[in-house]
């Protein structure tokens, strides 16, 4: 008996061999709330290591986690796409490719620190996500392959492996990646990261769309996702013209510096 790979919709969707269904808008909501019922699966798993230091259970649960979310995508693979090996295609990525977006996720990041950053920083967090987060930090070793692997691995698979694809062959596929942020927006449940998943949803479904690689965006994501963990950048109150503008300007440099050589390797 041969069993399905579940990383094979991964790859497929790399390879373009898994193609989308159409999807309106409803439609992606309902993906989005399917997503969001398998997930009460991980309710049974147990609770996050409660010591820093006991590495082997926070891998089983990590585990756990990653083979739930495989599933879910392996299972949304069949509900909401088909094969066509006629699309089949490697898309050529360099390690340059790689190098730019970090630039591009860095440019994004400084920028967000120098502007946004003023007001989502005092907007409120709702109680039940800064328990969550209280809970999974206490164990960093798993904290950081959560960040960094399982939930980028299924976002960008739903969000711009099947939200987005399935809204572009509904709408013009500047309404899609509106639509798609908008969703990847709303699934944080609270403001402050809202903003945030809104705006690098629209980065990373422009660099998909433009470069057909659901890997560069997987990289991009959980780039971006250690950055915000690892990194704290404050601004001190008495800098605080000449420091955001600083971040500003810096920001735009690696942005602008990264999507010119991406499109110039990509030609669009």
């Amino acid at each position: 008996m041969k069993f399905p790979n579940p990383f094979s919709p991964i790859v497929k969707t790399e390879k373009l061999i898994l193609q989308v269904n159409s999807l309106g808008f409803i439609g992606a909501i309902g993906v989005m709330f399917l997503d969001g019922l398998l997930n009460l699966l991980t309710v049974y798993i147990p609770a996050p290591v409660k010591t820093p230091t006991n590495i082997e259970l926070a891998f089983i649960k990590i585990l756990f986690e990653v083979v739930i979310a495989l599933c879910i995508i392996f299972l949304m693979s069949k509900m909401f796409a088909f094969e066509d090996d006629t699309k089949c295609k490697s898309t050529k990525i360099t390690f340059m490719d790689f190098i730019f977006c970090a630039c591009i996720i860095l440019g994004l990041r400084f920028f967000y620190i120098g502007t946004i950053n003023h007001l989502t920083a005092y907007m409120p967090m709702p109680k039940f996500i800064q328990d969550s987060f209280n809970e999974v930090s206490i164990n960093p070793i798993y904290f950081l392959l959560s960040v960094a692997i399982l939930a980028p691995l299924k976002e960008e698979f739903l969000y711009r492996g099947l939200i987005f694809n399935g809204l572009c062959k509904k709408y013009p596929y500047g309404l899609a990646i509106t639509l798609s942020s908008l969703l990847f927006a709303v699934a944080h449940l609270n403001l402050p990261q809202g903003i945030n998943a809104f705006l690098i949803g629209i980065i990373l479904s422009y660099i998909y769309y433009n470069t057909k690689s659901f890997y560069l965006c997987l990289f991009m994501h959980s780039f971006n996702n250690i950055f915000v963990s690892l990194v704290t950048l404050n601004i001190p109150s008495e800098f605080l013209f000449i420091g955001s503008a600083t971040f500003t300007f810096l920001g735009l440099a690696f942005f602008i510096f990264g999507i010119k050589n991406l499109k110039d390797n990509f030609n669009f």
